[in-house]
């Protein structure tokens, strides 16, 4: 039985890609899932003997996503493809992978990664000592990660917004739906930016400190940009129609930042 091999990535059309080149190439089966809900799922119900991700999903948290994948599967063989151009990022580096496929890649560089990922088993995972008494056990990496996208997604629908992006210390944590062909990587360093100088300019007239700016809103003819601190270098952001009442969108943000806060402690 040939090595059966799961790709997790956002962009089906990269996917089916790499999965026709991994069976046309290597003899591997190769099936793509395009969401993190969906690799849970095949995870679930299939033996796989390598997964490779993509840690740029948007879906999910990556790189919580990632560690997850390991923790719960400690025998699959792990390949990790990191943002376009750039080297994989510090936090992925501490989990045991067995390889790391940059963008672009040549057709010769991928035959010889994915067989040398194939080659290195990953090490045996610990058997695990029982508790003397049990304890109760805090919630998942996983099933944080799912009510972090439920909170984004009810947010994004209770207030039928073109997009939610909740931006974290690195950037783009999580983006529900999308505003035309913007990217939300390239929104994130400017909401950033936005949120300091308004902090700035609220010190300067006596409000300090994160608490000196907790919300804020730009208002253009038909878009209203609006974002709201969820914790310390967490915002979360909402691009929605300049028509829906301000009152309306407060309480609603208010009330996602807060459910946020207590999934990000």
């Amino acid at each position: 039985m040939p090595p059966h091999v799961l790709v997790v990535d956002n962009d089906p059309a990269f996917a089916q890609m790499l999965c026709q080149t991994i069976t046309q190439a290597l003899g591997y089966l190769a099936e793509a899932a395009t969401s993190a809900k969906d690799a849970w799922a095949r995870l679930a119900r299939t033996a796989f003997d390598m997964a490779i991700i993509d840690t740029g999903l948007q879906d999910t948290i990556p790189l919580e996503f990632v560690r997850e994948v390991r923790r719960r599967y400690p025998a699959l063989r792990l390949v990790l493809i990191p943002l376009e151009g750039e080297e994989l990022d510090e936090g992925f580096r501490s989990i045991e992978v067995q390889g790391v496929l940059p963008k672009p890649f040549f057709f010769d560089d991928l035959q010889s990664i994915l067989r040398q990922a194939m080659e290195r088993k990953p090490p045996a995972a610990p058997p695990e000592a029982e508790p003397a008494v049990p304890a109760p056990q805090p919630p998942s990496s996983a099933s944080r990660d799912q009510a972090i996208i439920r909170v984004v997604g009810e947010l994004q629908r209770e207030l039928v917004s073109e997009a939610v992006l909740l931006v974290g210390p690195m950037g783009v944590a999580l983006a529900s739906g999308a505003v035309g062909r913007v990217e939300p990587e390239s929104l994130a360093p400017l909401l950033r930016r936005l949120h300091e100088e308004a902090q700035e300019i609220m010190g300067m007239v006596g409000e300090s400190g994160e608490a000196g700016v907790y919300h804020g809103y730009l208002e253009g003819a038909r878009r209203r940009i609006y974002w709201q601190t969820v914790r310390p270098g967490w915002l979360l952001a909402c691009i929605l129609g300049a028509d829906t009442p301000l009152g309306i969108l407060r309480y609603q943000m208010r009330q996602a930042a807060e459910r946020l806060a207590g999934l990000l402690e």
